[in-house]
């Protein structure tokens, strides 16, 4: 149910059942979970202050018109939305580290600055190190 309302831009129905109990944590058949499709809502809040939202798509505009439902969703989640940042890029340095080490030794340096350029995206910088390096 909690997958359903974020995907029907609903915060405010997701706010509801997080109050309620809902997990968190299960996935669904694509191997989603609403903790991640959650941060990936702040994710693109973050990246996207107010005054710049234009020529969006049809998905991201819906997001937008629910800026506030949705940073109410955020505050509630915020220990949980912040733990699970510091898991994923934790995640990703390590993999970056291993990935450098062994292919691009010189770069292991510029990996906190690449982390910092690419905030809340970490991942999107992960793979475009694998697909540069790993041909």
């Amino acid at each position: 149910m909690l997958l359903l309302a974020l995907r029907h831009y609903d915060p405010q129905c997701a706010i509801v059942l997080i109050k309620q109990g809902a997990s968190l944590n299960v996935l669904n058949s694509f191997n989603e979970n609403p903790l991640q499709v959650i941060f990936d809502a702040m994710a693109f809040f973050r990246l996207h202050p107010s005054d710049e939202t234009q020529d969006l798509s049809k998905g991201d505009s819906r997001l937008v018109q629910q800026r506030a439902e949705y940073e109410d969703l955020f505050s509630l989640l915020q220990d949980e939305l912040g733990a699970f940042y510091d898991k994923q890029k934790a995640e990703v340095e390590r993999e970056l580290q291993e990935l450098y080490q062994h292919i691009a030794p010189d770069r292991l340096s510029k990996i906190p600055d690449q982390l910092e350029a690419y905030k809340y995206r970490e991942k999107l910088l992960l793979e475009c190190v694998k697909k540069k390096y790993t041909l």
